[in-house]
């Protein structure tokens, strides 16, 4: 089994936090991205659905990787996550759950199964919409409790017709290799910033940069895959 993340990306944002000031909002999409830097150079699809109800907000995505080596879906990621109400307190309670599988060399890996447990909350600076959560994170595997940190922004620019958009995550894990070891645990980083030019209500055009540390299995310096990609809004 492969420690938590270590292959591929976590995921491609929907950004939930801007529908998170209207309670009868709801929306989904479809994105297919293209990695065109090497070693990837391949496509990734994502579906996401966000909506809120009156007790608070459900969010989920899946990924799927389509490496041309392997002739089919290389690898399938999920998370889902849900922000509680607690009365008139303006920070929600956050429960999330992720996880997947893929294949690698024609050889089968697990992405370790995740559940965090936290707090949400949700604020506007300037024209920034904004979500910042903190969240206690029990990985499969892992000897000891992690944490993880996440910041996500929307931008919208131009009367709507660009949006900057991604997340930031900081979290803990287990080395790979802990031998040794002073501190048994590292630290990851990932950002996507995300930019679209929306041609219309339903479909945008755009891409984003993928910049991580301690991210790929194996890697630990810092590595940058751009992509290209469509989405529409449904």
């Amino acid at each position: 089994m492969l420690n938590h993340y270590n292959f591929y990306r976590m995921r491609k944002l929907f950004l939930a936090a801007c529908i998170l000031f209207s309670a009868s909002a709801w929306a989904q999409n479809l994105q297919l991205h293209y990695d065109f830097k090497k070693p990837r150079q391949y496509f990734t699809s994502t579906l996401e659905q966000f909506k809120p109800d009156a007790w608070g907000s459900t969010f989920y995505f899946v990924d799927f990787d389509y490496d041309a080596s392997h002739k089919n879906a290389s690898l399938a990621y999920m998370e889902i996550s849900r922000n509680i109400k607690m009365g008139s307190c303006p920070i929600m309670a956050h429960v999330e759950f992720n996880g997947g599988l893929g294949s690698k060399n024609f050889s089968g890996f697990n992405i370790q199964n995740a559940v965090l447990v936290g707090g949400s909350y949700s604020y506007m600076i300037g024209g920034w919409i904004l979500e910042s959560q903190v969240m206690y994170k029990a990985i499969q595997g892992d000897e000891n409790p992690d944490f993880q940190l996440t910041q996500v922004w929307l931008y919208p620019m131009f009367n709507g017709k660009v949006t900057f958009s991604g997340f930031m995550d900081l979290w803990s894990q287990d080395k790979e290799e802990k031998l040794g070891a002073t501190d048994p645990k590292k630290l990851v980083f990932v950002t996507e910033p995300q930019l679209w030019y929306n041609v219309n209500k339903m479909f945008s055009v755009g891409g984003e940069v993928e910049i991580s540390n301690n991210f790929i299995y194996g890697e630990k310096d810092v590595q940058v895959f751009p992509t290209v990609a469509v989405k529409y809004t449904f």
